[in-house]
């Protein structure tokens, strides 16, 4: 699972290298992301991620950023980290790590429509540590008609992430996530 993420990220930056345009200059994300819907069988996991992303666009196609995330990760019932009670239980965490994309469509009047893949870890030594891997299609909606050069614009995205637990006392997760925020550039 983790070639294949790793693998189709690469793809799409060697398909785009040769994009064309000029637009260069600083971008960032800030967002919420609402984790659950879990691929693997672990229904009673969901986590809240507050991330912060700022990086740079090397042309209106191609950019790269450094995501910054506070999660918060919670497990009901039976099955969480060791907890015997049955009870549920929560942790948090930082991760941070690199995030590649590509603006697929940019236009004046429908937004921009891009597609980011990110590879990260956590931060803090605590009872869950894992690697992720993100895959995640997001669309900024254009806030005027007369773009200027740096904008705010409300985002919205959908994707995929599997987080790599380092520990035996939590399996991997597979989770569909919702994220929503502003996007600046």
């Amino acid at each position: 699972m983790k070639r294949v993420i790793i693998l189709s990220i690469l793809a799409i930056f060697v398909s785009v290298s040769a994009a064309s345009a000029q637009e260069k200059g600083y971008t960032a994300v800030f967002s919420l992301r609402e984790e659950a819907f879990n691929m693997n069988g672990h229904n009673n996991f969901f986590s809240t991620n507050f991330s912060l992303a700022p990086g740079y666009a090397f042309n209106s196609r191609l950019f790269l950023r450094a995501q910054l995330d506070v999660v918060i990760a919670m497990w009901d019932g039976a099955g969480s980290i060791s907890n015997r009670s049955g009870s549920g239980t929560y942790t948090t965490n930082v991760t941070l790590g690199p995030a590649f994309g590509v603006n697929v469509m940019k236009d004046k009047g429908h937004g921009i429509l891009d597609l980011t893949g990110s590879v990260g870890h956590s931060l803090l030594v605590n009872r869950w540590r894992y690697v992720y891997y993100d895959l995640g299609v997001n669309w900024a909606i254009p806030v005027s008609s007369n773009p200027r050069k740096f904008e705010f614009r409300p985002y919205f995205g959908v994707g995929v992430r599997y987080n790599d637990s380092y520990r035996s006392t939590m399996s991997d997760l597979c989770n569909f996530y919702v994220q929503v925020g502003f996007r600046f550039n």
